[in-house]
C-alpha cells in the first residue's frame, strides 16, 4: 500500500508540473531552428508511459470519431506547403494534443479522481499568477524577471509570466480567471480556501498583463454573467434581488472606470498604442486585420483540401509574392484567428468534422444538464457546476484565440481535456457505463 501511495504522490506531482508548465515559452523550452521542444511535452510523455504501461484502462473521449476524421483531413493536406517539415512537425504537435486529451480523461474516470486533479489544475493558475505579480513588482524596481516587453523600459513592465509575450500570458491566465469567476459568482461553488480573494487577485494580474484581448474576453464573460442573472429573468417577467444587485454593482464599476480613464486620459494613451483609439496609431489592428483576411483568402484558394496546421505561413507569403522555405521565415507570416486557421488547414470537409466534434460536446452537456435537473446527488450537481464553468472558460478562450496564430497551445487543450472529462464522468454515473 505504501508503494501505491508513493506512486500516486509522484503522479500527482508530475501532473501539477504539467499544468504549471502549460504556458512556459521562455523557460524550460529548447529552441532549435525555430522549433520548440518544451518541458511540458517531456512530462506528458512520462505520464503517458505510466498510463500505457501501468494503467489497465485507456479511455477515449466524447466525439472521438469526429476528432479522428478531422485529423485525417489535416494529414492529407500535409504536402500542400513549401515547408514540408513544418507541416509534419505541426501534425505531431496535434498528435500530442490528442494524446493529452486521452491522458487527462484516463486519469479522471471517477468523481474523486476528477476533483483530485482539477484542484491541482486550479492551483497551477494561482501559482503562475503569483509569478506574474512578482514579475510586475520587481519590474517597477527596474529588474527584469524574464520580462519580454515594457511600456516604459526599466520603469513599467508588461508582465508575460513565462510566456513569449503579455498577450500569450493573458490568454493563459484568462482561462483560470474565468473558471474561478464563474465558479465563485455564478455557480457559487468553493474549490479553494480564500477563493473570493484569489479570484480578484487573478483578475488584477490579467489587468497588469495589459493584454487587451484577455481583458476584453473577461468583460465578455462578465456580460454573460449579467445576462444570466439579470436579463434572462427580466425577459421571463421576473427580476430577483440577486440580479438587481449584480447589474447595479457592475454599472457602478463601469462608471468609476470611465471616470478614472477620462480624468487620466493622457496616461492611458500609452496603453492604446497600436489600437487606433484616443488618437494613437492603429498599426497593430491593421496588421491583425490583414493577417485575418489573408487566412480567409488561403481557405478560398484551398476550399476542399486545406494547407494543414503548419501551412498557413507559406501560403500567406505567396499571397504577397514571396516564397519561404524555413521555419524562421515562416514566423514572419503567421496567420491569425485560430478558427479561420483550422478552416484553412482542414478545408470545408475537415472543418465540418471539427465543428461536429464541438457541437456534439454542447449537445451532451445540455442533455446531462436536463437529466441532472432533479438530481439530489450533491457530488454530481457539484461536478455539473464545474462543467458549466469549464464550458464558459472554453468560450472565453475561443474568443481570445481569435487574435492568436495557433490553436495548439497546451493550456487550451488542457481546458478542453478537463471539460470533456467532467462530461464523461457525469455520463458514467448517470448511465452506469461509459458509452
Amino acid at each position: 500500500m505504501g508503494k501505491i501511495n508513493k506512486k500516486g504522490r509522484i503522479e500527482r506531482f508530475l501532473f501539477f508540473l504539467l499544468f504549471l508548465s502549460s504556458s512556459w515559452d521562455v523557460f524550460a523550452n529548447i529552441r532549435i531552428s525555430g522549433y520548440s521542444f518544451r518541458f511540458f511535452y517531456l512530462l506528458e510523455i512520462l505520464l503517458l508511459f505510466f498510463l500505457f504501461f501501468k494503467k489497465k484502462k485507456i479511455s477515449f473521449f466524447i466525439g472521438h470519431t469526429f476528432f479522428i476524421l478531422w485529423m485525417f483531413f489535416i494529414v492529407i493536406a500535409i504536402p500542400n506547403t513549401s515547408i514540408l517539415t513544418r507541416n509534419i512537425g505541426y501534425f505531431f504537435w496535434l498528435i500530442f494534443s490528442y494524446l493529452l486529451l486521452i491522458l487527462i480523461i484516463s486519469y479522471s474516470q471517477t468523481v474523486e479522481k476528477f476533483f483530485r486533479y482539477f484542484k491541482l489544475y486550479i492551483l497551477s493558475f494561482l501559482c503562475m499568477s503569483l509569478f506574474g505579480f512578482i514579475q510586475f513588482l520587481v519590474g517597477l524596481a527596474g529588474i527584469s524577471l524574464m520580462t519580454t516587453q515594457w511600456w516604459i523600459k526599466g520603469v513599467l513592465p508588461r508582465i508575460n509570466g513565462l510566456s513569449y509575450e503579455p498577450s500569450y500570458y493573458g490568454t493563459y491566465i484568462l482561462g483560470g480567471t474565468v473558471l474561478l469567476y464563474w465558479l465563485t459568482f455564478v455557480e457559487k461553488r468553493k474549490i479553494l480556501p480564500f477563493q473570493l480573494a484569489i479570484t480578484f487577485f487573478i483578475i488584477l494580474v490579467i489587468i497588469l498583463s495589459s493584454s487587451r484581448i484577455a481583458i476584453l474576453s473577461l468583460i465578455f464573460v462578465i456580460f454573460l454573467h449579467i445576462f444570466h442573472k439579470f436579463f434572462i429573468p427580466l425577459f421571463k417577467g421576473r427580476l430577483n434581488l440577486t440580479g438587481l444587485r449584480t447589474i447595479t454593482f457592475f454599472l457602478i464599476i463601469i462608471l468609476i472606470g470611465n471616470i478614472f480613464i477620462f480624468t487620466h486620459l493622457k496616461s492611458f494613451k500609452i496603453f492604446m498604442t497600436g489600437v487606433g483609439l484616443l488618437g494613437t496609431p492603429s498599426h497593430s489592428v491593421d496588421q491583425r486585420l490583414q493577417a485575418t483576411i489573408d487566412t480567409f483568402k488561403i481557405f478560398l484558394n484551398n476550399p476542399f483540401i486545406g494547407v494543414s496546421l503548419g501551412g498557413i505561413p507559406s501560403h500567406r507569403a505567396n499571397l504577397h509574392g514571396i516564397t519561404i522555405s524555413t521555419q524562421l521565415e515562416a514566423k514572419q507570416f503567421e496567420g491569425l484567428n485560430v478558427w479561420l486557421e483550422v478552416l484553412a488547414a482542414s478545408g470545408i470537409f475537415g472543418f465540418s468534422f471539427f465543428l461536429i466534434f464541438w457541437l456534439n460536446l454542447v449537445k451532451v452537456h445540455f442533455s446531462l444538464k436536463r437529466k441532472l435537473r432533479k438530481s439530489l446527488n450533491l457530488s454530481l450537481t457539484y461536478l455539473l457546476s464545474i462543467s458549466n464553468a469549464l464550458g464558459i472558460m472554453l468560450i472565453a478562450e475561443s474568443f481570445a484565440l481569435m487574435m492568436s496564430p495557433n490553436i495548439l497551445r497546451p493550456y487550451f487543450w488542457l481546458s478542453l481535456a478537463f471539460y470533456i472529462s467532467s462530461l464523461r464522468v457525469l455520463r458514467k454515473y448517470l448511465n452506469n457505463s461509459f458509452v
